[in-house]
């Protein structure tokens, strides 16, 4: 099995733009690692991959052909653990699997239930409601209906979260064991859980992909620019972050990433960690104006930023209609009167009611992202001429 993504974005109706222009293979068999803090777009891309979600450009190829032509057979062979997957707390372990497995269509669905159900140790759970297990057990349930009749494309968004050190080491097994002869999509943030399983790392932020290629290729990508040093003889450089602080009997001993190490920094061997760190901070250096570009186009892409823009334009009309010749003695009434103070105040006060209004929203992150752009800009552009 093979997928292709090509010139991939989404926008939502809201005007966020969770992906832009990504380009990925897939290609069975192999455990694909998909790295990236919260909100770098990997839940959209899952929802992308199983067509839950239609692309706003660009397209998918199963094997060659359009998903939109594919997706029922796509449907017939996969497995799909979401971030977020409701459960008939009622129901036992046994009797949920059951229902999933009828709705997935499986003829032997008694031997496919107790399988899933050994993969995942809870064969003791089997017969307990739902709504007596604890948050670790929940999340295995989950793994398991995914698991279900062994699909041939596996897709599983955080399945760790929950998850006991135990546990998470036997899933990670689980995977791997999966992986050998199947395409198997692991999302995370967890650097531990795919740092030993993993045979490729694709690195996401801000909807866009940073890094791809094997976890040796990440590592050696960071290689000059991880270093370690004493808290007292640090640098106050915006391009330095600090990854780790130890103390010890000497003092602070920092270690930290950057695009270029501070004077007195001893280079130090980078592990997955810091070269997933270092991609994410843009290599040491903010990437101001890709960053710029993307978040204003996601504001202009919102109906709000046009809707803000129309009505501070249509103002001075307003401050037209409300004029009045004013006479000598009525010197306030000329100020408030003037059609361009009426319309400029108007303006003011819808563009400020609606700033609000988008600040308050759960995507007002895009605004807070594009004012640290626009700073980093500044920063960069000063940085350069100096």
């Amino acid at each position: 099995m093979q997928m292709e993504l090509q010139n991939l974005s989404m926008t939502y109706p809201s005007g966020k733009q969770a992906l832009h222009q990504i380009n990925l293979a897939l290609k069975a068999p192999s455990l694909i690692g998909l790295l990236g803090p919260n909100g770098a777009g990997k839940s959209t891309l899952m929802k992308l991959l199983v067509a839950a979600l239609v692309p706003t450009q660009g397209r998918i190829l199963i094997d060659g052909r359009p998903l939109e032509q594919e997706e029922r057979q796509l449907k017939a062979r996969l497995g799909y653990l979401p971030q977020d997957f409701g459960l008939f707390d009622e129901l036992t372990v046994a009797q949920f699997l059951d229902y999933m497995a009828a709705l997935k269509g499986l003829r032997n669905a008694g031997a496919a239930v107790q399988k899933a159900i050994q993969s995942v140790n809870l064969a003791e759970k089997a017969n307990a409601r739902i709504r007596t297990l604890s948050g670790g057990q929940r999340q295995r349930v989950g793994i398991a209906q995914a698991l279900l009749g062994d699909p041939a494309f596996l897709l599983f968004d955080e399945p760790t979260v929950g998850l006991d050190p135990e546990e998470r080491i036997h899933f990670r097994n689980l995977f791997s064991q999966k992986a050998q002869d199947r395409l198997v999509l692991l999302s995370t943030h967890i650097i531990e859980d795919v740092q030993s399983v993993c045979g490729q790392l694709v690195v996401m932020n801000h909807g866009s992909i940073l890094f791809t290629g094997t976890p040796e290729q990440l590592i050696q990508s960071a290689a000059g620019h991880v270093g370690v040093f004493w808290e007292q003889e640090a640098v106050r450089d915006p391009g330095l972050h600090i990854t780790a602080r130890v103390n010890t009997g000497q003092g602070i001993r920092c270690r930290a990433v950057a695009d270029t190490l501070p004077a007195g920094a001893q280079p130090a061997e980078p592990t997955l960690e810091d070269a997933y760190l270092f991609h994410l901070k843009g290599g040491g250096t903010v990437k101001a104006i890709p960053l710029f570009s993307l978040e204003l186009r996601r504001l202009l892409l919102s109906r709000l930023t046009w809707l803000i823009a129309l009505l501070t334009l249509l103002s001075p009309l307003a401050g037209l209609t409300l004029y009045k010749p004013a006479s000598a003695g009525t010197m306030l009434s000329m100020y408030l009167a003037n059609p361009a103070l009426a319309g400029g105040a108007a303006g003011g006060v819808l563009f400020g009611l609606l700033a609000v209004f988008e600040l308050d929203r759960a995507n007002r992150c895009r605004v807070d992202v594009l004012v640290d752009a626009a700073v980093s800009h500044c920063g960069w552009l000063m940085s350069g001429r100096r």
